[in-house]
């Protein structure tokens, strides 16, 4: 079943599989993390499995770990979903952001690649003030 970056973490997703079998996926109480290769159902004649497809990329290889943070800041600031994969990090292709780190003068690539591993967190999104 092949599935687009952002789907890998949907609570309620409806898709076709390669072979036209319609599938639902329901998470209810918990977020899913989805990953190329999961298998989903198998039995001796068919699997089903997930694949990411590919996007276009902002591909950024820092030089160092200055570089690394700064990069990583100006993409946290703006919200904006960020992937690791073999010292090089990942966005998917938004012209703004790519204008901007352009601007400051960061290689970069575009690439069609599959955004697979992305930076968790421990920011609890709009959590409230609980810890007063």
């Amino acid at each position: 079943m092949i599935i687009e970056w952002y789907e890998t973490s949907k609570r309620i997703l409806h898709k076709k599989t390669v072979g036209g079998i319609p599938v639902t996926l329901k998470f209810l109480n918990r977020n899913p993390d989805l990953k190329d290769g999961d298998i989903l159902w198998q039995d001796q004649h068919t699997a089903i499995v997930i694949e990411i497809k590919p996007c276009e990329c902002i591909v950024i290889t820092p030089g160092n770990m200055l570089e690394a943070a700064a990069v990583c800041y100006e993409i946290g600031n703006r919200h904006l979903p960020l992937f690791y994969e073999a010292n090089e990090l990942l966005i998917p292709f938004e012209s703004p952001i790519h204008n901007l780190l352009s601007a400051v003068g960061y290689s970069l690539k575009i690439e069609e690649r599959k955004l697979k591993s992305r930076f968790k967190t421990t920011v609890l999104p709009h959590a409230g003030n609980r810890y007063r």
